[in-house]
């Protein structure tokens, strides 16, 4: 409800009103609050060691805020460069400054995915040996070092960073790279059988079928035609003039 209010303001061009003001800041809380809550969801699973702990709730808080940034770069700068050809200088500011702020959260959520790792290869419990497949998993690297590593090394040198396609090319390695690791985070917790008293049992190997990955295909042409609708049909922009640095 309170989205809808946010869209609406945006919709009717009135950004600018007292009432307003207030909404995104109640949107903001209560969508902190969201995710927090799901990611309670794994965190509580106590018969799920792989799960269970603290660490999941901010995970997910992290990686909600790392992919909105993704989406907000990836989405905006093909948009604008389809339309005009290039940033407008209005907002080339606001971009590079917004890849400072992508870049510190790709470096904490790294910090937090390595040290993640790291405890559980160290952890004597038979139920983190699954880790230890998971690490030596090609996708594993590719979430660490192409989905995290790489952009954050984009997005540390200012040359690239203030580039299109610095900003374009790490929006997009993060999104794969997040993928990647929502996915070997569900299967951490699911490929190792919890049955007790049941020695040997062997890790369940898992690939996403062709079914699997239409329905992800589907998922993504439905979210790009619902954003291509509302960019054609509705009122998305608030047009703001910034004051001229010209003497009168």
């Amino acid at each position: 409800m309170v989205l809808l209010l946010e869209f609406w303001h945006i919709h009717t061009k009135k950004p600018d009103s007292k009432r307003y003001k207030i909404v995104p800041l109640i949107a903001l809380v209560l969508e902190i609050a969201a995710l927090s809550t799901l990611g309670s969801v794994f965190g509580l699973i106590e018969a799920r060691p792989t799960f269970f702990g603290e660490y999941i709730q901010t995970y997910f808080l992290f990686t909600a805020m790392l992919s909105g940034l993704s989406a907000i770069f990836f989405f905006s700068l093909i948009n604008y460069r389809l339309r005009f050809g290039k940033i407008p200088d209005t907002l080339e500011l606001m971009f590079n400054s917004l890849a400072k702020i992508f870049g510190a959260i790709i470096g904490f959520v790294l910090i937090l995915s390595v040290w993640r790792i790291i405890l559980g290869l160290y952890s004597n419990r038979p139920e983190f040996d699954v880790l230890h497949y998971f690490v030596d998993s090609n996708a594993y690297r590719v979430e660490i070092f192409f989905g995290l590593m790489v952009p954050f090394a984009i997005l540390i040198i200012s040359k690239l960073r203030e580039t299109f396609w610095g900003k374009l090319i790490a929006a997009i390695l993060v999104f794969i790279g997040l993928g990647i690791g929502r996915l070997d985070m569900i299967m951490i917790g699911q490929i190792q059988p919890s049955i007790p008293k049941l020695p040997d049992t062997e890790i369940i190997k898992y690939f996403p079928t062709f079914w699997e990955w239409a329905i992800g295909a589907f998922a993504m042409a439905l979210m790009l035609m619902l954003y291509t609708l509302g960019e054609r049909y509705l009122k998305l922009e608030t047009h703001v003039e910034l004051p001229s640095n010209k003497k009168s």
